[in-house]
C-alpha cells in the first residue's frame, strides 16, 4: 500500500526528527483533511515498520496522546486552511471526510475519540466520513464502545493484520494472534463501522512464502470488508541486518517472487472487494483494481516486466481500476 507522508508541526520535546506526521492510504489521498491525535504508535515493535525508529532502528520515538484542545485547533486551522486555498483539504473548501492518525487512533480514551467525533460533527457542517487508523489491539479493547463511537461520527477504520500465520505474526512481534485478528474484524463489522483489511506480502520471507499466501487469503475470507490493502515488504533499515533479526531461516524475496506470492494470494480470495496492491512506506506507484479477477490480471502483467528485467520502482503501475 503506497502511503501519503503529512507533516503538521514539529514536536520541540521529541527524541527524534518525525515530529508530529503521519501517512494515510494510497486511495485516501486527497480526499480529506489529515489529523495526527497521537504521536507515534503505542505498540512500535513491529520488526517490519520504520515508521517510528531512527534509520538504524536503534531508537524509537516516545509514543504520546495529543491534548485534545490542541487537536481542536488544529481542526479549525484547517478548516480555514481549506477555504482559503483550495485544493487543500478539498477542492471547494468544505471538508467532507477527515482521516485521524498517527499509528492507532483508537489508542485515545473513548471519551476523548467521543468527544472529537462531536466537536468535528458540530463544526465540519459537510463532513460525511471520519476515518482512523487502528491496531488490533486498540479494537479489542473497545469491545463495548465501537457503537458508541460509530454514532458519534466514526465511519472507517484500516486494520494492520498483516498476516494469518501465527508463526509470521510472531518472528515479526506483531503482539497479536490470526484469533485476535479475526475477533476484531468481526467486532468492527458487528458496531457498523467499515473495515479496510491491510496485510504485507513478502513477511514471510522465501521459506515461508506459501504459507503466507494461503494462510492470509484464508484468514481475509473469514472477515468482512470494505477494501483490502497489499502493501510490499521493504526492510526498514539494512537488509542486513533486517534479516539477521529474524534468523538464519528467514530470505527477503525477490521482486519475482513478491510478485508471485501477491497474485497466489489474491486468486485465493474468494470474494470481489477493492484491493489496492503498493509499497510499503513509500511513495511509489500503487495497483488499484475493483476486482479479484481484475487485480490477478494486472500483476500478471507486472510479473512479466520484471522477469523481462524490469524493477518494480520503475514500473509506472496504477493504469486505474479494473
Amino acid at each position: 500500500m503506497a502511503k501519503q507522508a503529512v507533516m503538521f508541526k514539529r514536536n520541540p520535546s521529541s527524541d527524534s526528527n518525525i515530529g508530529i506526521s503521519f501517512t494515510q492510504p494510497s486511495q485516501e489521498r486527497n480526499r480529506g483533511m489529515p489529523i495526527a491525535i497521537i504521536r507515534g504508535c503505542p505498540h512500535n515493535k513491529c520488526r517490519f515498520c520504520g515508521f517510528y525508529k531512527t534509520p538504524d532502528g536503534t531508537k524509537r520515538q516516545k509514543f504520546s496522546i495529543r491534548p485534545l484542545a490542541e487537536v481542536k485547533r488544529d481542526i479549525l486551522a484547517g478548516k480555514e486552511l481549506a477555504r482559503g486555498i483550495l485544493g487543500i483539504h478539498s477542492q471547494d473548501g468544505r471538508i467532507r471526510s477527515v482521516f485521524l492518525g498517527d499509528g492507532d487512533a483508537l489508542a485515545v480514551s473513548t471519551g476523548y475519540l467521543t468527544e472529537l467525533l462531536l466537536f468535528m460533527r458540530a463544526n465540519l457542517p459537510d463532513l460525511t466520513s471520519v476515518k482512523a487508523y487502528a491496531r488490533v489491539r486498540a479494537i479489542l479493547n473497545k469491545r463495548a464502545a465501537l457503537n458508541r463511537l460509530r454514532e458519534a461520527g466514526l465511519t472507517d477504520v484500516y486494520v494492520g493484520f498483516e498476516s494469518g500465520s501465527d508463526e509470521i505474526l510472531a518472528m515479526n512481534r506483531k503482539g497479536v494472534v490470526v484469533s485476535d485478528n479475526l475477533s476484531a474484524a468481526r467486532m468492527v463489522a458487528e458496531s457498523g463501522i467499515k473495515l479496510h483489511a491491510m496485510v504485507v506480502s513478502g513477511l514471510g520471507g522465501a521459506e515461508r512464502s506459501a504459507e503466507h499466501a494461503q494462510k492470509t487469503a484464508d484468514m481475509l475470507n473469514a472477515m468482512r470488508m470494505e477494501t483490502i490493502m497489499i502493501s510490499r515488504l521493504y526492510p526498514p533499515y539494512p537488509p542486513e541486518r533486517y534479516t539477521r533479526t529474524l534468523g538464519a531461516s528467514f530470505t527477503l524475496l525477490s521482486e519475482e517472487q513478491q510478485v508471485s506470492e501477491e497474485i497466489e494470494m489474491i486468486r485465493r480470495l474468494v470474494m470481489d472487494r477493492p484491493i489496492y496492491v503498493g509499497g510499503f512506506a513509500c511513495c511509489m506507484e500503487y495497483l488499484e483494481a475493483n476486482t479479484r479477477d481484475g487485480m490477478i490480471g494486472k500483476l500478471e502483467a507486472i510479473l512479466g516486466r520484471v522477469r523481462n528485467g524490469e524493477h518494480l520502482i520503475h514500473i509506472a503501475s496504477n493504469a486505474g481500476p479494473n
